[in-house]
């Protein structure tokens, strides 16, 4: 289990794509402040209609790049919680997270092509739990120094 102290507001999910995992995440606990960051504004104007037509409040979309959207002075240290699916390079992930979240705060990655987990480390965090499934998915979380 996750812990109730990990999934903790305001929430990002970096390339949210079509809304995974942030809107089940919003649907499930609706007490989050979530932000949905997308490069592809096709998929930033679905998201926008989605939140919109299941009234999520507390829930915007961005269309951006990560890369833009992570060194933003207003941005640094502002979330508890980094979600992702899949997104780019776990390292390049770390970094962006390092930077946008409180301390502690968690990151948690989606991913289906990790391989070894355990060679992942970052100077700025402290792995925490390793959820392997059997259809080769992995979901990692690490906690921020």
């Amino acid at each position: 289990s996750l812990g109730e102290d990990v999934l903790v507001s305001p929430l990002l999910d970096i390339g949210s794509g079509g809304g995974l995992p942030g809107i089940p995440l919003k649907i499930a606990k609706p007490e989050l402040n979530i932000t949905l960051l997308d490069s592809n504004r096709k998929k930033t104007l679905f998201l926008r209609r989605v939140i919109n037509e299941l009234a999520l409040s507390d829930t915007q979309a961005i269309w951006q790049r990560a890369e833009n959207f992570v060194f933003k002075i207003e941005n640094t240290g502002r979330f508890n919680t980094v979600v992702s699916r899949g997104v780019g390079l776990i390292d390049s992930l770390l970094d962006w997270s390092a930077n946008l979240l409180k301390s502690p705060g968690h990151l948690i990655v989606w991913r289906c092509d990790l391989n070894p987990v355990a060679e992942i480390l970052h100077p700025d965090f402290e792995p925490m739990q390793v959820f392997r499934f059997k259809d080769s998915n992995t979901l990692l979380v690490w906690k921020k120094r």
